[in-house]
């Protein structure tokens, strides 16, 4: 009897020990050192605010396994300023873990995508505090944005980071700035993340390379946390979807297709379970959504993104998993003016579910649009649809200047990008550009509209001051049949043209009686006798 009372004594002691509370801070190490930085955001301005707070997994070094979090607190940058009594209308804070990384670049605009399925609403509505006294020396005083309604379970040991959403709703101010820490890039261990007008808004407008608000957690050791799902299923082995090849974002987005109507998709499905039943089920008119939004786990852990409520959800193959034999195949798809998204399901025998889904994907069909190629990064590209052929040695380019001195524009028609013939890369002899191929349905105007630059060279370094351009073509083919029909001209310098005065000119060019049904311009640069002075940019392409 006397062991067994010591049992007992010994295990009411654990479990004390384990339910104590503890503190710490985010960044680690701040309890009695103030932050060298304060932020008015998001309880100093009169803005609506969403904020993401993300703080590395390097924070929670030391503690071995999960913790459960009871409250978070703020405090002010200014240890001499009281906070004075306050009530906000509306401060909605979320926790959970994160699946992408702090730093800029690692996490993602779109807030949902750096979350996962533990992502817990812990407090709602108004919150109301104040005053808290000045302290006078050292950091200010901490004070609760609590308390939390839902506490929230988070294991470090696991790798995760963690992710604190503010979303400030209404105009009060809290009175002082809150204290941050900022520093070099990877010295913080966290970063902010901000729409800085709209508490609600499903994307960031803001961010900061290595400053984060300085926040108190109290804790009680233990707990059972959530598994964190992603927001997306991922690609496997057992069943894997793609379209053209598009590039996988991972599990914090859909598999993105953008195509031109009119154009050929390649949807790729590949699986290990050669033989096995399968089938794709997908949704018209209406994308893939997250976890978040529209997504569900299944009892095996996996994440359909696909509306299955959706009045438009069909199967590719009926739904019956009978009679198709999986084979690693292409099948071409095409439409116009509309979207899909769907999921690849194989069966998977003594796997998740016996069936293995593959990652959600996008694909798009939208009419042959203009640009002003500001969307694009720099170099060989071309806009959705469109054809950059790098023939004849050339190629038009996209930038914000071309690289040679003195030849060119120097600022865009528009926006900030541009597309260019750089003359002077060796072997150069012509350059082809198509747009994708527009219906006659949705022009009005039948013209094709552009801006040209045609400056030439203007250091009189070269060719004993010669400033030659070649020749630019501009074709239509009628039905993209490959038959291509001359629209205009346009042969060396633009006399009214110079750099940094007029640097582009506006051009309209009527097509009305060439064109049938659809069509494709082609912009064909010759220059294999201009040395590196000819140049040529075209910006905001319009066919209307």
């Amino acid at each position: 009897m006397k062991s067994l009372i010591i049992s007992l004594a010994l295990a009411l002691l654990t479990v004390g020990a384990v339910a104590q509370t503890a503190s710490m801070t985010l960044p680690v190490n701040f309890d009695n050192v103030p932050g060298n930085a304060s932020t008015t955001w998001p309880l100093q301005t009169t803005n609506d605010q969403k904020n993401q707070w993300h703080y590395d997994n390097s924070n929670f070094a030391g503690i071995p396994g999960p913790i459960t979090i009871t409250d978070i607190s703020v405090r002010s940058a200014y240890p001499n300023a009281p906070v004075p009594i306050f009530s906000f209308p509306s401060v909605n804070i979320s926790v959970g873990s994160a699946v992408t990384g702090y730093q800029v670049g690692q996490h993602s605009a779109t807030f949902d995508s750096n979350t996962c399925s533990d992502f817990t609403l812990v407090r709602s509505g108004p919150w109301t505090g104040g005053p808290v006294p000045a302290s006078g020396t050292g950091p200010a005083t901490f004070f609760s944005m609590g308390p939390l309604t839902t506490p929230f379970v988070f294991d470090p040991s696991l790798g995760r980071d963690l992710i604190i959403q503010i979303e400030k709703c209404g105009t009060t101010l809290l009175g002082p700035e809150i204290d941050g820490e900022q520093g070099g890039t990877g010295s913080v261990g966290g970063n902010r993340y901000v729409n800085t007008t709209s508490c609600s808004s499903p994307v960031a407008t803001n961010w900061n390379n290595e400053f984060v608000p300085i926040v108190k957690l109290d804790f009680i050791g233990g707990g059972a946390p959530t598994v964190c799902l992603p927001q997306f299923q991922v690609n496997q082995l057992w069943s894997s979807l793609t379209v053209n090849g598009a590039p996988d974002p991972g599990v914090s987005a859909p598999i993105t297709t953008l195509l031109s109507n009119g154009a050929v998709a390649s949807l790729d499905l590949s699986s290990t379970n050669v033989g096995s039943p399968w089938d794709v089920g997908y949704t018209v008119g209406v994308l893939s959504g997250s976890l978040s939004a529209a997504g569900f786990v299944t009892p095996g852990g996996q994440t359909v993104n696909i509306d299955l409520t959706d009045p438009s959800f069909t199967f590719l193959n009926g739904g019956t998993f009978t009679g198709n034999s999986f084979a690693n195949a292409s099948i071409p798809i095409s439409a116009a003016n509309v979207v899909f998204a769907g999921q690849l399901a194989v069966v998977n025998p003594g796997g998740a579910d016996n069936i293995a889904l593959s990652h959600a994907n996008d694909v798009s069909f939208v009419p042959c649009q203009g640009t002003n190629f500001d969307n694009l990064a720099a170099g060989i590209v071309a806009p959705t649809g469109y054809l950059n052929a790098s023939a004849g040695g050339g190629a038009w380019r996209v930038g914000s200047s071309t690289p040679t001195v003195g030849t060119g524009p120097t600022l865009a028609a528009s926006g900030t990008n541009f597309s260019y013939v750089e003359s002077s890369v060796p072997g150069g002899a012509w350059a082809v550009f198509d747009t994708c191929l527009f219906d006659t349905t949705q022009l009005s105007t039948f013209t094709l509209d552009f801006s040209l630059s045609r400056i030439g060279e203007t250091t009189g370094l070269c060719c004993n001051g010669a400033s030659g351009i070649g020749t630019l073509n501009i074709l239509m083919d009628d039905g993209g049949t490959g038959t291509f029909t001359p629209l205009a001209t346009y042969t060396g310098t633009d006399p009214a043209q110079s750099q940094g005065g007029t640097e582009w000119s506006t051009e309209s060019i009527p097509f009305g009686g060439l064109l049938t049904g659809s069509g494709v311009v082609r912009f064909r640069f010759d220059y294999s006798t201009i040395p590196w002075t000819g140049d040529i940019a075209i910006d905001d392409l319009f066919v209307n």
